[in-house]
């Protein structure tokens, strides 16, 4: 992608530090802290009372009353009963002002998904009475969404589809058909929920048909002279197979890794410990897209069942495959690294390995294994992912990219959660749609959009790069930073395990030498 002077790339940026939600969750703590000041008060009025009705009594034996001393004291505990009261009321009208902020944000998507979800209903409707008019009203249809994806962009144009085309579906019905989708979708509206529960319909047809079959991961170290060329030529390669190198810690360089995940064997992740200048370590892990899209189920963990097996990892337990595949292989590729629990771990990915980096992030079995503090994903449906807010997420997705329109919709403001849209300059007049899409959802093009966002003043982007700066402890931006590399990769081995001989099994049938090998390797003590 080149930056056109005339067309430069613009930015759509919600969430994060500067935003609407994060000034309300700034709102609420101090609410918090201020509730916290007025409890603290309460052991300091209490024992000014007692000093109160201790000088009073002992007063009264005084040749002389204190009578100003007694009566200032006594004004200093009623102010500062008054000042506590005046405290707590203002935590109380804090706190319920984000409250009413979050509920009038919530009843007003509320009312424009009820209004476009109308409109479906009834266009719908017009069709159906149509009659035999209704194939030419839907050519136009076509068109029009066509000619409307250019101008909005593909993603929402695609979103607005998604959310709208059951209510659409039951208009085309007719009355009956209307009438009872409005019992059945009165409440409230959440593209959310409609973008989590998708997968889950799809992935129990799937196994309902026998496409997918429960497998295992199995991991292996990859050597590096198969992966793909170096960084730099002065990058050495020590004994134990990872590879010296640095990250550039911004947004580019952080993405860059991601974009190389592409070169390496199919199946492979990357894991780079970064060794910080206080000597501790932080980790990311670089996963690719989707690298099989002719087969449901193959060998591969990036695959079509493992986009399903992360998109519905939230329940898991409802399906035969029970394990995420790709997040065994995370875990078992941080564990052979050196990994120790605690340290911290930066997650990235593009399309469906950004779906993956998600889930592994709202995984509470994951995170209690995994220490996730930041995510970066680009061109992949993640909004849905319930990532707890001590979890600082970057969502970077292009305006025409329908990948990232399979969460059905925007994602409500977190101060946790930045979503960047990017606007790029208008491809040739005349381009092809698969062109539009294909460009749209290409990890280069995500790659060039984080070096521009890289000098973007936008406050949420700079909070988000001054988190990356302390996660690595480079202490700016743009700062290089040392690390070590490893490569592994999983295949999806649906066989089950291969069964451990018994120690005594056909003992009588081996060789002395057969047998000092078989005792050496499965003793009780394990292999010497």
């Amino acid at each position: 992608m080149v930056n056109d002077p005339q067309y430069p790339t613009k930015f759509t940026v919600t969430g994060g530090v500067g935003s609407a939600s994060f000034t309300v969750s700034e709102i609420a703590d101090t609410a918090t802290r201020i509730a916290r000041i007025a409890e603290q008060m309460s052991p300091l009025i209490d024992r000014m009372a007692t000093e109160h009705a201790w000088l009073a009594e002992a007063a009264l034996s005084a040749p002389f009353y204190p009578y100003d001393a007694v009566q200032a004291l006594q004004s200093a505990v009623w102010h500062a009963r008054g000042l506590r009261m005046e405290t707590a009321t203002l935590a109380q009208q804090a706190s319920q002002a984000a409250v009413n902020y979050e509920a009038a944000e919530t009843a007003t998507a509320n009312k424009i998904a009820t209004a476009q979800q109308a409109t479906a209903l009834n266009h719908g409707l017009l069709l159906w009475a149509l009659g035999p008019m209704m194939p030419l009203v839907l050519v136009s249809d076509l068109h029009r969404f066509l000619g409307r994806s250019r101008d909005k962009g593909f993603r929402d144009t695609a979103e607005d589809m998604l959310n709208d085309a059951p209510a659409y579906l039951a208009g085309l019905l007719g009355p009956g058909g209307g009438a009872a989708f409005m019992l059945a979708h009165g409440g409230p509206k959440d593209a959310g929920a409609a973008g989590s529960k998708a997968p889950v319909v799809l992935r129990r047809l799937m196994d309902a048909a026998g496409l997918l079959q429960p497998g295992r991961v199995a991991v292996r170290q990859v050597p590096v002279n198969e992966w793909a060329p170096p960084r730099s030529p002065a990058q050495a390669v020590p004994e134990d197979g990872g590879r010296r190198g640095e990250l550039e810690v911004n947004l580019e360089g952080v993405m860059r890794g991601t974009d190389e995940a592409y070169g390496l064997p199919p199946g492979s992740i990357s894991v780079e410990r970064v060794e910080r200048y206080d000597g501790s370590f932080a980790w990311t892990l670089h996963l690719p897209g989707t690298e099989v899209w002719n087969k449901l189920d193959s060998s591969n963990v990036f695959d079509m069942e493992g986009n399903v097996e992360g998109l519905t990892s939230e329940q898991r337990a409802a399906f035969a495959q029970q394990d995420v595949l790709v997040q065994e292989l995370m875990k078992e590729a941080l564990g052979q690294s050196g990994y120790k629990a605690g340290e911290d771990v930066l997650l990235t990915g593009h399309s469906g390995g950004g779906i993956h980096v998600a889930a592994a992030a709202a995984d509470p079995a994951f995170r209690a294994e995994v220490n996730v503090k930041m995510v970066l994903a680009a061109g992949a449906p993640i909004r849905h992912a319930a990532i707890a807010d001590d979890v600082d997420v970057f969502d970077l997705s292009s305006s025409h990219d329908i990948i990232a329109a399979l969460d059905y919709g925007q994602r409500p403001e977190s101060k946790n959660w930045v979503s960047v849209t990017t606007h790029r300059p208008p491809l040739p007049e005349g381009t092809g749609g698969t062109r539009i899409l294909g460009e749209a959802h290409a990890m280069a093009n995500y790659l060039d959009d984080a070096k521009l966002l890289d000098a973007s003043g936008d406050p949420a982007i700079e909070g988000y790069r001054e988190k990356l700066v302390a996660f690595y402890g480079a202490g700016i931006a743009g700062a290089t930073v040392k690390t070590t590399k490893w490569v592994y990769q999983g295949r999806d081995i649906n066989e089950p395990p291969p069964e451990k001989p018994r120690p005594n099994e056909g003992k009588a049938a081996m060789g002395a030498e057969e047998l000092r090998r078989f005792e050496k390797h499965y003793s009780p003590a394990g292999p010497r």
